[in-house]
């Protein structure tokens, strides 16, 4: 894990392999990072939008092959947030994807519309 801070700023870049489990580790090293660098407010929202990027990274990217890896890159300021999220997946049509409806009633399908 490599992580910085400087002036008003904090920022990660993570490589993990393919799991759950590391998403979940994961996750926690950054509330962390964000809570001992006084960003507590944007804990909640960093974290859910890291969550749901590395979970669909895991599932829908990697499509659970555990041998694959997802990089992850976060860079938090004051008034802005960066987070890019990558995986070994074929990609997918997300300018399509966007334009769905979204069914409030499924138990998954939201990321698009988080992000």
């Amino acid at each position: 894990m490599k992580s910085t801070q400087k002036q008003d700023r904090v920022s990660l870049c993570q490589t993990i392999p393919s799991q759950l489990a590391e998403v979940e580790s994961l996750c926690l090293k950054i509330r962390h990072l964000l809570q001992s660098n006084d960003l507590v407010e944007a804990c909640f929202c960093v974290e859910l939008l890291a969550r749901e990027c590395l979970n669909n990274a895991v599932i829908h990217g990697n499509r659970g092959d555990a041998g694959k890896l997802i990089e992850l890159s976060l860079c938090v300021g004051r008034k802005y947030l960066r987070l890019q999220v990558g995986d070994e997946g074929p990609g997918f049509a997300w300018p399509e994807m966007r334009r769905r409806r979204l069914d409030t009633a499924a138990s998954s399908g939201r990321g698009l519309k988080l992000y």
